[in-house]
């Protein structure tokens, strides 16, 4: 997870995304920290509407398979959908698919100077991508989330 860029932290931002309503501005939100003796990374993602409302929610757990697939996967809940993709390093940031390298979504972060910056775009053979999401976030400060408050043993 050493390899990972630095994310832990509090981030808050503004953009838009695109899933079938239309193009809808958001704040947004994401937590992320160490879990699990620093074997995870996980993030949680909220993205405000102008009247206070959460019009986004997402739950993503980063993992580094070390045994079988030597490769980092991300799980990733959002919308009642689910599942486990790729997830892979890049220059400066990171790039996930939901599907496969030209054919479904594909979410791109860089990060510079305390920014934190991602795209989704849709992926179809022999057309270009289509953008359907853009962020930009600051960092904001700390957290000792997800480890903090947990049950003690007596």
């Amino acid at each position: 997870m050493a390899k990972l860029p630095p994310m832990d932290g509090i981030w808050r931002g503004t953009g838009w995304m695109n899933e079938g309503q239309g193009r809808r501005q958001m704040t947004v939100t994401y937590r992320v920290g160490p879990f699990l003796d620093n074997t995870v990374k996980v993030i949680e993602i909220k993205g405000y509407l102008a009247d206070g409302s959460v019009g986004f929610h997402a739950f993503n757990v980063i993992s580094f398979d070390s045994e079988e697939k030597k490769e980092y996967i991300i799980n990733a809940r959002a919308g009642g959908r689910s599942g486990a993709f790729s997830f892979k390093l890049a220059p400066g940031g990171f790039i996930w698919n939901i599907g496969d390298a030209d054919s479904g979504l594909r979410y791109t972060a860089t990060f510079k100077g305390g920014t934190w910056t991602e795209k989704g775009e849709t992926l179809a053979p022999g057309r270009p991508a289509t953008t359907v999401s853009e962020f930009t976030l600051q960092r904001i400060g700390d957290t000792d989330w997800p480890e903090a408050g947990a049950v003690p043993p007596r």
